[in-house]
């Protein structure tokens, strides 16, 4: 026998640790419905303290609009707005408000997009004639971490997100990825809520951490086989795999 499969036999063995159930989602719960279902809309997200938005003011007359319509790098550089905007966006405050151009403090925190964007366009229209506002997040980024082949922290253009889409970002759970214990952290209000996702469950789908919140975290702790192999059958398996192979090399010379 090849010594040098003495490495691929090691890998082989340690592999083998992880059963198929482990590496097996959504394999419990009642059976797949061939009737089409209503999909859960995504909960609504709400505008938090150190959320960055964008906001824009349109109007037939673009002259008159452009009072309300910040330029963050000429501003930034001009240094004449610091309070006003950061690189990108406006930053919400820790009390909620922002300070917008002309108009001056508008709270905005606690609102969802929809009501932010109504709030401000009522603001404007007082001066400005049909104005159309368009407000979004320049600041929804989610992070997974933990036992993923790409741990990263993600920026999500379009706003919306689910844990499986998260997932697929960080280019899938490890092996040794613990698939019925997915913890999501969340931070609205000024309060810390911990959600958690079994992934092998197909309830899933109604989960109210399914569809993630800007700034969520999602880790992945490790299964049990993973410590075990690293911290005790590599060191015990390894030996006596180096002996076996050293034997079989010894009885297939003296057979020849």
């Amino acid at each position: 026998m090849n010594t040098k499969l003495l490495p691929l036999l090691s890998l082989l063995l340690l592999t083998a640790c992880v059963s198929n159930k482990e590496l097996t989602n959504f394999q419990s719960g009642e059976n797949w419905d061939s009737v089409p279902k209503e999909i859960p809309q995504q909960p609504a997200l709400v505008i938090q303290p150190d959320d960055v938005l964008s906001i824009t003011v349109h109007n037939f007359d673009m002259a008159a609009a452009a009072p309300y319509n910040t330029d963050f790098n000429l501003t930034a550089a001009q240094g004449s707005v610091a309070s006003i905007a950061t690189p990108g966006g406006y930053l919400v405050g820790p009390d909620g408000y922002i300070d917008f151009p002309v108009i001056g403090r508008i709270m905005l925190g606690g609102l969802t997009v929809e009501q932010a964007k109504n709030t401000v366009q009522k603001l404007v229209a007082k001066q400005l004639v049909d104005p159309v506002v368009m407000v979004r997040f320049l600041n929804f980024r989610i992070t997974v971490i933990g036992e993923v082949s790409n741990p990263a922290t993600f920026t999500i253009p379009n706003q919306k997100i689910n844990i499986l889409e998260a997932i697929g970002l960080a280019g899938d759970l490890t092996p040794y990825g613990k698939r019925d214990n997915i913890l999501v952290i969340r931070e609205q209000n000024g309060k810390r809520e911990f959600g958690h996702i079994n992934l092998k469950d197909k309830s899933i789908f109604s989960s109210p951490f399914f569809y993630l919140a800007q700034n969520d975290v999602i880790y992945i702790e490790p299964i049990k086989e993973k410590a075990n192999t690293i911290s005790e059958r590599s060191t015990k398996i390894l030996p006596w795999l180096s002996i076996a192979v050293t034997t079989l090399t010894l009885l297939a010379t003296l057979l020849k």
